[in-house]
């Protein structure tokens, strides 16, 4: 996988061309998320750290790391499925797309908090 690094620019990673016409998706998600999701981040003090494609079962995803004090989190389009999801991270998480994650460290929203509420509990 490669990953661009946001100070690269964004206008780089818009006018890339791909055979199957996957730019105006791309564009997009990520205008999309940089008018969306990425100013709810910053105001919960995160920052953009990252951002890139990689391959996932034949199909070109983009995804966006984010950084904050605490920990990362990793917004992408998955165009297999037709979503678009995150997940979290701790801080010493590769940027590594979360589907391909062999360490276990980027978990889905739902599936940390409840680790989180259950250590909260005992």
């Amino acid at each position: 996988m490669t990953l661009m690094l946001a100070r690269q620019g964004l206008s780089k990673l818009e006018t890339c061309g791909y055979i199957d016409g996957r730019v105006k998706m791309k564009e997009v998600f990520l205008t999309g998320v940089r008018s969306i999701v990425e100013p709810l981040l910053i105001q919960l003090g995160f920052q953009l750290e990252e951002f890139g494609d990689v391959d996932y079962y034949g199909r070109t995803a983009s995804v966006m790391f984010f950084r904050s004090k605490d920990c990362k989190v990793q917004v992408y389009d998955a165009p297999r499925e037709g979503e678009i999801n995150c997940m979290i991270a701790p801080l010493d998480a590769a940027n590594v797309f979360g589907l391909y994650d062999r360490s276990g460290k980027w978990q889905y929203f739902p599936r940390s908090f409840g680790k989180a509420f259950r250590l909260r509990k005992s």
